[in-house]
C-alpha cells in the first residue's frame, strides 16, 4: 500500500539548530525501506537558517511536526544527505533530503491490532487458504501469553513468497516477505507493548533463521482504519542464511518454536536477554563471511563476553572479586616499586589505578579454554575436549599474529559454534528438532532440555 504523507514542523539538531519547513515522505508498506531509493524530502524556511548550507551538520537531526491530516510526525536520527534548491513559480525553494533511522506517523498509539512488516524472511506457513480452484498454505495462527494477557499472533504471506520463493532468491532484492499481526483477545494494545512483544519474537526468529531478522514497518489499526505507522531503516536479513537451526521452510516448526521459547525468553532479565542476543549475533557475524582467521577472533570474543555475563566470578577468574580487592593494595605496591619506576613518561599512564586493577584482573583471569569448559559444563553440554583445545589454539594464533590456515579450520570453527548453539537452545528450554552443524553434512537432531 503506497501513499504520500505531507506535513509541516521543525527540524532540530541537538540544542543548536531549529529550522522550520515542510516534509514529504512516500511510504510503501509492501516494500522494505531502502535508503538508496527512499528519502525524506523537505523544503526549508530560509528565514530560519543562520548558517550557510556548507556549515550545516550531517547527523543526527530530528523532525517534529504534523501532517496535513493532523497526525503527529516525528523522525529520529536523520542524516542530511542532500542540500540544494528547486525553482518554481514562487522562486527558489531550499530543498533537503534525509535518510531516516525511525519515522512515526501517529494518530493514535493505542489500537485494536498492530501489523509488523518483515523483510527477507522466507518461511513456510501452517494453514491453508482457498484461492480460486486451489489451496495455498499462506498463513499461521497461534497464541502466546504476555504479562497475563493472551496475545493472538497471525503470520501472513506477503509478495507471493510461497509460490515465488525461488524467483525471489534469484533476484536477491530486499522486499517485505512476512506480515505479523498482534492483538489482545479482549482489549486494545499500546504500541510500546506490541513493540516489546515483537522484539522478543524477532530475536527468536533470528535464532531459528540463522541470521538477524528485522521488522521495517509497524502499522496500527482500529476498525481497519490506519491510525499509526512507524517506518524503520534497518539492515535486512539474508534471503539465504548459512546456519538455519530450525526448519523454518517446513510447516509447523517456526510457530512451535515461538510458542515453546517465547515464555522462557520473555521471562529472562533484560541483561541476560541482551547477553544471549549478543552471543547469537556473534555466531551469525562469524558465519557471515568465512574468511579465516576472522571467524575464530569473532567467536572467541563472543564466548568471553557471554561467559563473563553468564558464569559466576570463580568460573571466569581463579579467585573471587572480594579477594582481588583485598590483595589490590599489595599488588599496586609491587607495581609502583618495581615497574612504574622504570617506565617512560608516555607509558606511565597505562599504570594508573584503573590500569592496575585491569592488570590484576587479567592476571588471575581463567584462560579461554577453562572458561569454555566451565560454560559447557554449566549447561551440561556433551563435548569433546579436543574440539575445545583445537579451537583455542586457532583463536590464540589468530589473536597473536602467527595463524596459518589449514583445511580443517572450518570444521574446528563450526564445531565450537555448534556447541554454543546448543547452549542457546538449552537457555531457551527448547526440546525439539534442531540442525547440528558439527557434522558433514549437518544432521537433524532432537535437543534435550537438560536444564529444564
Amino acid at each position: 500500500m503506497e501513499k504520500t504523507i505531507e506535513g509541516k514542523g521543525k527540524f532540530k539538531y541537538k540544542d543548536e539548530l531549529e529550522i522550520e519547513g515542510s516534509i514529504r515522505i512516500s511510504v510503501d508498506s509492501n516494500n522494505a525501506w531502502d535508503s538508496k531509493k527512499n528519502s525524506v524530502i523537505c523544503y526549508i524556511d530560509e528565514g530560519t537558517i543562520d548558517k550557510t548550507l556548507n556549515d550545516l551538520p550531517f547527523f543526527p537531526w530530528i523532525f517534529e511536526g504534523e501532517s496535513i491530516e493532523g497526525e503527529l510526525i516525528s523522525a529520529n536520527n536523520m542524516a542530511l544527505t542532500k542540500r540544494g534548491g528547486d525553482i518554481n513559480n514562487q522562486g527558489l525553494n531550499i530543498k533537503w533530503e534525509f535518510d531516516i533511522s525511525e519515522l512515526v506517523i501517529e494518530g493514535n498509539s493505542k489500537c485494536e491490532r498492530f501489523e509488523f512488516w518483515i523483510s527477507n524472511f522466507l518461511i513456510a506457513f501452517d494453514d491453508m487458504t482457498r484461492i480460486g480452484t486451489r489451496s495455498v498454505r499462506n498463513k499461521s495462527s497461534f497464541t502466546i501469553n504476555h504479562n497475563q494477557d493472551t496475545i493472538k499472533i497471525d503470520f501472513f504471506e506477503v509478495n507471493n513468497i510461497v509460490t515465488e520463493k525461488d524467483e525471489i532468491i534469484k533476484k536477491n532484492e530486499d522486499l517485505v516477505t512476512l506480515k505479523v499481526v498482534l492483538k489482545k483477545e479482549n482489549s486494545t494494545i499500546q504500541f510500546d507493548e506490541a513493540r516489546e512483544i515483537m522484539e522478543s519474537i524477532i530475536d527468536l526468529f533470528s535464532v531459528a533463521y540463522g541470521a538477524r531478522v528485522n521488522w521495517t514497518n509497524a502499522l496500527g489499526f482500529n476498525n481497519d482504519l490506519e491510525l499509526f505507522n512507524m517506518i524503520r531503516n534497518v539492515p535486512h536479513a539474508s534471503l539465504t542464511p548459512f546456519r538455519q537451526l530450525i526448519r523454518v521452510l517446513y510447516p509447523g516448526y517456526l510457530s512451535r518454536f515461538i510458542q515453546m521459547c517465547y515464555p522462557v525468553y520473555n521471562g529472562l532479565g533484560q541483561e541476560t536477554r541482551h547477553s544471549l542476543k549478543k552471543l547469537v549475533e556473534g555466531i551469525h557475524l562469524s558465519a557471515s563471511r568465512l574468511i579465516f582467521p576472522a571467524p575464530f577472533i569473532i567467536l572467541g570474543s563472543s564466548i568471553e563476553d557471554f561467559a563473563n555475563n553468564e558464569l559466576g566470578d570463580t568460573s571466569t577468574h581463579y579467585i573471587k572479586r572480594a579477594e582481588r580487592r583485598r590483595i589490590y593494595p599489595y599488588f599496586k605496591g609491587f607495581i609502583d616499586e618495581n615497574i612504574v619506576v622504570s617506565l617512560s613518561e608516555e607509558d606511565i599512564g597505562d599504570f594508573d589505578e584503573t590500569g592496575i586493577k585491569q592488570k590484576l584482573s587479567g592476571l588471575v583471569q581463567r584462560n579461554l579454554r577453562s572458561r569454555i569448559t566451565n560454560l559447557l559444563q554449566t549447561f551440561e553440554v556433551e563435548f569433546d575436549n579436543d574440539w575445545v583445545r583445537q579451537f583455542v589454539i586457532k583463536r590464540n594464533q589468530a589473536a597473536h599474529g602467527d595463524y596459518v590456515f589449514t583445511p580443517s579450520d572450518y570444521l574446528i570453527w563450526t564445531r565450537m559454534a555448534t556447541l554454543l548453539e546448543q547452549i542457546i537452545l538449552i537457555k531457551l528450554q527448547y526440546s525439539d528438532e534442531y540442525l547440528d552443524w558439527s557434522t558433514s553434512p549437518p544432521e537433524w537432531k532432537i535437543n534435550l532440555n537438560r536444564l529444564g
